[in-house]
């Protein structure tokens, strides 16, 4: 049963596609079968690595619909729905909700320069005519916006709607620390990039990352080890992982980076993303190759 609590690891889905740049739904089967399977807590969908932005409405919806009918209320749906009007975000906010989401994944609209109380009102208003909860999502390398502890709190309290914050705002440990000292309602923190600091997230108080790691399942046994309170194998199997993970966040070609070993899983069926996104190179793709080999992570 889904419910309005949520944790774990959840899996930030890539969007496939094929040869002609078309969205491939096979692939789509493929990766919401990977996120059951590996036990994830969640699927996350039309986030910034899953190329929302490259992605027409008619598309996003195709996809929205076509994970909701795959996934059967398996696992909760976060749809992102990000956009730079409240008139924008409120239609995606709609559709979500009719094909199907749990939550909401949402940052602030881009901008110059933080304003506050612009960002407080047009929360307000997106969350207006509906009940799902909204993952607040903190990323200013592509926002510009600086979400302070202080203005987290607020927003939490004026807009309850917003149960949950996906922090990607370095140094995330430090942060995590600052915001729940902060916070005066209860609020559940999420890493994010990549998933390089989970660990650290974790000791400082967060519920879990969404992360698109392309092997979700490493990180879901890293969670369940931490919880059962085995701290010192947590942390064992993930600095085994660490020199992938660290690999695969590589800024700007990490999604490709992602995709070509999801497309070594055979999980996809091309590596490709969709332009301008830029894919790797031919030496970056025989490090891949050589670490996977020497880590034995290609199984």
């Amino acid at each position: 049963m889904i419910t309005n609590s949520i944790q774990g690891i959840h899996f930030m889905m890539p969007t496939p596609f094929n040869k002609k740049s078309n969205i491939d739904l096979e692939s789509i089967d493929n990766l919401v079968k990977l996120s059951i399977e590996s036990n994830c807590q969640g699927i996350v969908i039309m986030g910034v690595m899953g190329e929302a932005h490259r992605l027409t409405e008619e598309e996003r919806n195709s996809v929205i619909s076509h994970v909701s009918k795959k996934v059967t209320n398996k696992i909760p749906i976060t749809v992102g729905v990000s956009g730079e009007s409240i008139e924008i975000v409120s239609k995606r906010i709609k559709e979500s909700n009719d094909f199907g989401a749990n939550y909401l994944l949402c940052s602030p609209p881009k901008m110059a320069k933080t304003n506050e109380r612009i960002l407080l009102k047009f929360f307000k208003e997106i969350s207006k005519d509906h009940n799902l909860p909204i993952v607040l999502q903190d990323l200013p390398q592509e926002t510009g916006v600086n979400l302070t502890p202080e203005f987290i709190n607020k927003i939490t309290i004026e807009v309850p709607q917003i149960k949950f914050i996906k922090l990607e705002d370095p140094p995330t440990p430090k942060k995590i620390s600052e915001i729940l000292s902060k916070t005066s309602n209860q609020i559940g923190i999420f890493g994010g990039l990549g998933g390089a600091f989970l660990i650290e997230e974790l000791m400082r108080g967060a519920i879990g990352t969404m992360t698109g790691f392309a092997y979700p399942e490493i990180l879901v046994k890293t969670y369940e080890e931490f919880k059962n309170n085995n701290i010192k194998d947590a942390k064992s199997l993930f600095f085994k992982w660490l020199p992938l993970i660290r690999y695969e966040n590589q800024q700007g070609i990490s999604l490709s980076i992602r995709k070509h070993i999801l497309f070594r899983r055979g999980i996809i069926s091309t590596p490709d993303t969709r332009l301008p996104t830029p894919s790797i190179d031919k030496k970056t793709e025989k490090e891949l190759e050589s670490l996977l080999r020497e880590f034995s992570f290609n199984n």
